[in-house]
């Protein structure tokens, strides 16, 4: 089963448990996105997870690529049709991710004052070092021009801090459902004060008069407003998935009667970055023989 969020195979789990027993029609899974994985750690630390589950999110080329460079750019193309300027505006990104460092560099390589909010200590400190400002989303909220997140967690921006949104603040959520930006508590606040400006962009009126704008009700904005992650990284993420699928073919004896999770193969992950730079028309340096043997010798050193 290829997945995208990990509803479908939870769903089969829940639904179907006799796929994933002895003779069952499944031999392993391959999970797409971050917040799949993370919902999967869940089950495997449950022992629900009842088949062999390949963390195709986790390659290299996967979300060094498509997170970072696609979801990065997503924020462009977000609010491209918005006609608002990057540049001298405040943007809070919800995390330090793959995906929203991505968000993160993009927004300040535009001209914005970009603000981390991490709950990640180590994230958090890799922000500061890279040079973001780092704060409390409580503290620092009402000081958005422009609110991106990418979490894979709910209630970032929720009933609890709306209050404090400031006039014109655009609100787009790039990584997961719609409870990141949470769009039933937005428009619960708003009442009948919400109407529709542009097709997925919403104006909501607030209880103190401040108008914010939801981007694609609250879902994944880069994909609703615009075309998705361009083709140049997608095709790395679908090599991985489609060779993963041969690689479990080939490997089904081997897989039956397992579960838990597993990383993809460097080999696989490798094929992928070489068959990219091939198709991008660039060679790079092979070691030598010498060179392999003195960097896998434990005996040499400095």
């Amino acid at each position: 089963i290829i997945d995208d969020g990990a509803d479908l195979i939870v769903t089969a789990h829940k639904n179907y448990p006799q796929f994933f027993e002895e003779g069952g029609c499944v031999i392993a899974c391959q999970e797409e996105t971050t917040t799949g994985i993370h919902r999967f750690e869940s089950m495997d630390k449950a022992g629900a997870l009842k088949s062999v589950l390949y963390a195709v999110n986790d390659a290299s080329c996967k979300n060094q690529f498509d997170n970072e460079l696609g979801t990065g750019q997503g924020i462009v193309a977000a609010i491209y049709g918005m006609h608002v300027l990057f540049a001298g505006k405040t943007v809070v990104v919800a995390g330090f991710g793959h995906c929203s460092s991505g968000m993160a560099l993009r927004a300040r390589g535009l001209g914005a004052r970009v603000i981390v909010t991490e709950v990640d200590p180590v994230q958090a400190l890799k922000a500061a070092f890279t040079g973001y400002e780092v704060g409390k989303m409580n503290e620092v909220i009402g000081k958005a021009d422009m609110i991106f997140t990418a979490t894979g967690c709910n209630n970032i921006v929720f009933s609890e801090n709306i209050p404090k949104l400031k006039e014109g603040v655009i609100l787009a959520n790039l990584g997961h459902f719609d409870v990141e930006i949470v769009a039933k508590d937005l428009y619960a606040a708003a009442g009948d004060k919400v109407r529709t400006i542009r097709p997925n962009v919403e104006e909501l009126i607030l209880p103190n008069g401040n108008k914010v704008y939801l981007l694609a009700a609250g879902r994944l904005a880069n994909l609703a407003l615009s075309e998705g992650h361009p083709a140049e990284v997608m095709d790395m993420s679908f090599g991985l998935q489609s060779l993963m699928a041969e690689y479990i073919t080939k490997n089904r004896a081997n897989l039956q009667n397992k579960s838990g999770m597993f990383k993809v193969p460097e080999e696989i992950n490798n094929d992928v970055a070489y068959t990219k730079l091939a198709a991008m028309g660039i060679t790079i340096d092979k070691l030598t023989e010498e060179q392999y043997r003195y960097t896998h010798d434990f005996e040499e050193g400095t």
